[in-house]
């Protein structure tokens, strides 16, 4: 995705419900102080949310209420750089690891995964609707450059999943 990107909706994100994944955010760092949301997928409810404040880089991963997060301090130089973050799952967990310019840099334990991230859509660059995370109120704009977001889904969808994401789907109908 390059910006600039409007809010997408839900059926049009990429489908990272119960895979394994990678988030890579191609950034360019000026002389202002850095933060501000790169990454939201999702609401208050249930979601994800991939950002910077107060010096440091979070994900925020919300599954229905069980409230996991990876956070690694962040002083980044001027100029460009990545931010991202990668989702190995393990049977019904997982872990996600924070990763800047290529080195893991922190990481969480997810005990439940999501098959399902909800009805809100995704935005980049900012949080537009029910934030995902409270640490901030939206929309929380990123105060960098955000050049390209990249995802990347490294595992195919289990049969439990497609079944859960069929039970979405007639459900909205």
């Amino acid at each position: 995705y390059y910006p600039p990107v409007a809010h997408i909706p839900s059926d049009a994100c990429p489908m990272l419900s119960g895979r394994a994944w990678t988030i890579t955010a191609d950034i360019e760092v000026g002389a202002a102080s850095l933060e501000g949301v790169i990454y939201a997928r999702g609401g208050h409810n249930i979601g994800h949310s991939m950002f910077v404040r107060n010096g440091e880089f979070h994900f925020y991963y919300n599954a229905l209420g069980k409230h996991q997060r990876a956070t690694a301090p962040l002083s980044l130089t001027p100029g460009e750089h990545q931010l991202g973050a990668r989702f190995d799952r393990e049977g019904n967990t997982g872990t996600l690891t924070l990763v800047v310019d290529g080195r893991d840099v922190g990481s969480v334990h997810i005990p439940k995964i999501m098959r399902i991230l909800g009805s809100m859509g995704m935005d980049l660059g900012s949080d537009r609707l029910s934030p995902v995370c409270p640490d901030y109120v939206a929309p929380f704009p990123f105060t960098g450059e955000l050049r390209k977001v990249t995802f990347e889904i490294r595992s195919k969808p289990t049969k439990t999943d497609e079944e859960a994401q069929m039970r979405a789907e007639a459900a909205r109908e």
